[in-house]
């Protein structure tokens, strides 16, 4: 620089970096013996630490896989090219158990029954799927807002039911329509006055139909058709 040269304050001026490196930690963890009750306790651990692997390594599994489309076998390589000794199997466990992962399904349903209600209508298509070489089918349910997607064994109403209930048990209606079906589909009118005697305006699920005392109400879900009454 020139002798004239004066100093004017600083520049800001940012690079960004990032540090991957291991960061093991031992707990000691008070143990006691009663014995009374012969029986040995464990201080637990703190929270957030389950299992052989911390928080970090859980998250940066899942990234991996969901966020960088990687497979198990790199990100295996990965973890052990920085010092992280773990199997295929316990990655595995990872992303598909435990409380980490239901964190994500509870996510999925409120984001499906909000998207339920953001429309007045939903448009659904399928398609074929293997699952663990058996063919199975793949649900799609969306609108202008979302877009979920339900892998099950069948494609059948009733499997598109439970879909919608978002896991709650399937109900039963028994009004008007369901006494007309019943008549429709010929059954005995000595099993449908029972019926209506007890179950008219009534809603019940698959739990309680088999509670009902009266063993002839049971014969009635034995029909391929009683999933047309379902709600």
């Amino acid at each position: 620089m020139p002798a004239d040269a004066e100093f004017k304050g600083h520049q800001e001026y940012v690079v960004q970096e990032i540090i991957i490196k291991t960061d093991n930690v031992k707990y000691l963890r008070e143990v006691y013996w009663s014995y009374s009750e012969k029986k040995t306790y464990i201080a637990d651990l703190p929270v957030g630490i389950k299992g052989e692997f911390g928080p970090g390594i859980k998250s940066m599994a899942m990234i991996q896989k969901h966020v960088c489309n990687m497979s198990e076998p790199k990100i295996e390589e990965f973890f052990q090219n920085v010092g992280i000794y773990i199997s295929q199997s316990t990655i595995s466990r990872i992303l598909t158990k435990g409380e980490d992962v239901e964190i994500f399904h509870q996510e999925k349903v409120e984001i499906f029954k909000a998207g339920l209600v953001s429309t007045p209508y939903q448009q659904i298509d399928g398609t074929g799927a293997k699952v663990k070489g058996e063919n199975y089918h793949v649900q799609i349910i969306c609108n202008p807002y979302y877009s979920t997607f339900f892998t099950l064994p069948h494609k059948d109403r009733l499997s598109i039911l439970d879909i919608l209930l978002c896991g709650a048990p399937r109900q039963y209606f028994f009004n008007e329509t369901a006494f007309d079906l019943l008549d429709i589909f010929r059954l005995s009118r000595k099993m449908i006055d029972q019926i209506h005697d007890s179950l008219f305006g009534k809603i019940i699920d698959e739990n309680q139909i088999f509670d009902i005392p009266i063993s002839e109400y049971r014969k009635l879900f034995r029909f391929r058709f009683y999933s047309d009454f379902i709600i």
